[in-house]
């Protein structure tokens, strides 16, 4: 057995999931209050949705540095 002692990252990713479901709803329903001419309620969503995505993204960050192969997808493999 190792010494060292590793944390679940499980809620962790639940979070992140729920976290993400308020981001997409929060974005779906303010541009639907734009569509509908209702600034006022899309200006509220539209802040609920980068505020619940920043929180999203430093959260997946986190989970990330348990996962050194979580952010593959995004850079392209590099030449050396």
């Amino acid at each position: 057995m190792s010494d060292d002692k590793e944390e679940w990252i499980v809620p962790k990713g639940i979070i992140c999931m729920i976290i993400g479901c308020i981001t997409i709803y929060s974005a779906l329903f303010s541009t639907g209050y734009f569509i509908y001419g209702e600034i006022s309620s899309a200006l509220i969503f539209l802040l609920v949705t980068i505020v619940s995505g920043l929180i999203l993204f430093k959260n997946a960050k986190k989970i990330s540095n348990r996962c050194p192969d979580f952010w593959t997808w995004i850079k392209p493999p590099s030449d050396s």
